[in-house]
């Protein structure tokens, strides 16, 4: 499988909240200083007019998220440089819970490290019937756009998994996300539909 396993990190970890209000008023804070950054432009819309995907990278996802419980995730790579998912690494040392996933960004950047391949989104599963991306996703996909350390990036991948766990039945929902040429923390999203390249 393209996912990868660490010595450091061999599960996942139980997100405990013990403040929601508190939680989401340090996100909120944290996203404040970010939507100060500069807004970046779309890129060819023909790059994403819909989500390109390597057979291997959907079997990927089905085997690892797709067989979990809600919320779990991975990153997404590409090595043609245009947007085309040819990998996926499973986030195995995420904190999560039935309603949140958290990704483990050293984990996850330890794996980037001495790869060819571009980081170009996150795929992350959400709970039965929540088929469209939270506030917070957004969030996170204006923050990794804009992030210093993606210079490469002008568009986020960012699929939705329904699980078996949790309805019955695989599914990937793709969303591509960019910047508002406005700015402030804003961002486009836009449901595209799914190739699967063999």
């Amino acid at each position: 499988m393209s996912y990868q396993t660490n010595r450091f990190y061999d599960q996942p970890r139980k997100l405990v909240i013990h403040n929601r209000s508190k939680y989401h008023r340090n996100l909120r804070n944290d996203f404040a200083k970010k939507a100060q950054r500069q807004t970046k432009p779309a890129p060819d819309s023909e790059l994403i007019s819909e989500m390109r995907m390597t057979r291997q990278a959907f079997t990927d996802i089905e085997e690892s998220i797709g067989k979990r419980p809600a919320e779990s995730g991975g990153i997404l790579l590409s090595d043609t440089y245009d947007y085309t998912i040819t990998c996926m690494v499973f986030d195995i040392a995420a904190s999560q819970n039935t309603t949140v996933y958290q990704p483990n960004t050293a984990f996850l950047n330890s794996v980037l490290k001495g790869r060819n391949d571009q980081f170009v989104g996150i795929v992350h599963s959400h709970t039965a019937g929540y088929g469209r991306l939270s506030g917070q996703d957004q969030n996170a996909a204006w923050s990794n756009i804009t992030s210093p350390g993606n210079p490469h990036l002008q568009a986020y991948l960012m699929p939705i998994v329904q699980t078996i766990p949790d309805t019955g039945r695989f599914e990937i929902i793709p969303y591509i996300v960019t910047c508002h040429p406005a700015g402030k923390g804003r961002v486009i999203v836009k449901k595209v539909n799914l190739k699967i390249i063999d």
